[in-house]
């Protein structure tokens, strides 16, 4: 079995869309996209073609490895935006060799901080990134509602003082981290905006977000991504304020850390589902 590799800069951009549907198959989570919205993913996440990878097996298209790279306080970081391997090629070890050679080329770049997501139940997966030198970080998050926090009254008072902006504009608070999870990063967010939320003078949350709309501009939902140093009211107020803004669509919590294990049973009792659980693991 000869295993070679190709950067997906090299293959027309309808091939690797197409690879990637492909190798995504059968996956636990539906993930096949259509060719725009492909395209659209490879942008916004920052997503590098010339240093992702076609894995070939004998010459035949097997599976790919999808790479982006940001820097942050003077670290280069790295984000597996995806790795999957098609049907007739999974069970052989392909995975691993497939995570070596990408390893390999994050040394090559100068990475020194590697990042990726699994799905929770997804154990094969999960072992083989630890194989290769991954450690689980913390378990994210998404979860979803139509309904509203409960127990918000007409008055809303508070005794923060917020403050409403664009989502670059979290970027000045002094716990922002790029290098945390990578789809919550304002760089991810270039039309999202900011809840910022402080206790006195001391910056104590906030919340990006960002709104969708159907293709008549109405708006359906919420996008909410959250950094709490305390639950409780702080976590009504940052979900508040957009609902409150822009009405009360149906808000999604993305990529939410379980170390903020407090926002649970208020996420909850507005009957929030899970929609999906992930594995946060760093390397």
């Amino acid at each position: 079995m000869n295993i070679t590799f190709r950067p997906l800069s090299e293959l027309p951009i309808g091939e690797v869309s197409e690879l990637w549907n492909q190798s995504f198959e059968d996956y636990s989570v539906p993930a096949a996209l259509p060719l725009d919205r492909f395209i659209g993913r490879v942008a916004n996440e920052g997503l590098a073609l010339e240093h992702s990878l076609a894995c070939y097996v004998d010459g035949e298209p097997a599976g790919l490895i999808m790479n982006g790279f940001r820097e942050f306080d003077g670290r280069k970081l790295a984000w597996n935006g995806g790795t999957a391997i098609k049907p007739a090629f999974r069970g052989k070890g392909i995975g691993k060799v497939m995570m070596q050679r990408n390893l390999q080329l994050y040394e090559e770049l100068g990475v020194q901080q590697a990042n990726l997501e699994a799905i929770a139940h997804n154990e094969y997966a999960i072992r083989l990134y630890e194989s290769v030198g991954y450690s689980q970080i913390d378990r994210l998050l998404i979860l979803s509602t139509e309904q509203p926090i409960p127990d918000m009254d007409d008055s809303y008072e508070h005794s923060y003082q917020v403050a409403l902006g664009m989502a670059a504009e979290a970027a000045r608070l002094p716990f922002y981290n790029e290098g945390e999870v990578w789809q919550a990063g304002i760089t991810s967010l270039r039309d999202g905006e900011s809840v910022a939320i402080f206790d006195g003078e001391d910056a104590a949350g906030y919340a990006l977000y960002r709104r969708t709309f159907s293709p008549e501009g109405s708006l359906t939902g919420i996008i909410l991504y959250l950094r709490l140093r305390q639950a409780g009211r702080m976590l009504q107020v940052s979900y508040e304020l957009p609902c409150r803004k822009f009405g009360s669509p149906a808000t999604t919590a993305a990529d939410q850390p379980l170390i903020s294990e407090q926002q649970i049973p208020c996420w909850l009792s507005c009957s929030a589902k899970w929609v999906l659980r992930q594995i946060w693991s760093r390397c």
